[in-house]
């Protein structure tokens, strides 16, 4: 063999080499490739199961503080009728606080009276005793 087809054998084999390590590296990137795609499958099957389960947690709290505000709203309304009962309850004491107060005004002014009285009638029996002394004393 010549220099020269020596030569062209060595680069071809040179040139094969190179070529075979790009189609390994092109077949590693394809493998690569394939394991990313797969793995970016795998990752959205997992999200969108993920989604669908918050989805489904959403609703089920959606349908919970549903529960929740349709009780407090119940309570709500039973807590502002005992509010109107505790106030009208308020206003009938007050209301016999009033009546004892204006009761124990009326008592002292009907002792006042009596009082009046007892010092009118103590003044005519003194009047009807010395009547009956100036009676005595004519007679």
């Amino acid at each position: 063999m010549s220099g020269w087809s020596r030569q062209l054998c060595l680069d071809s084999i040179k040139i094969n080499e190179e070529l075979r390590q790009h189609i390994e590296q092109l077949q590693e990137s394809e493998v690569q490739g394939a394991d990313m795609y797969r793995r970016l499958v795998e990752d959205f099957n997992r999200l969108v199961d993920q989604n669908e389960a918050l989805r489904g947690k959403i609703e089920r709290k959606r349908a919970e503080i549903e529960e929740e505000n349709e009780k407090l709203m119940i309570y709500s309304r039973n807590m502002e009728e005992k509010l109107e009962a505790a106030k009208d309850e308020i206003l009938k004491e007050e209301e016999v606080k009033t009546m004892r107060e204006h009761f124990k005004m009326r008592r002292k002014n009907m002792a006042h009276n009596m009082e009046v009285l007892r010092e009118e009638l103590g003044k005519k029996d003194k009047k009807i005793e010395e009547w009956k002394r100036r009676v005595k004393k004519v007679n």
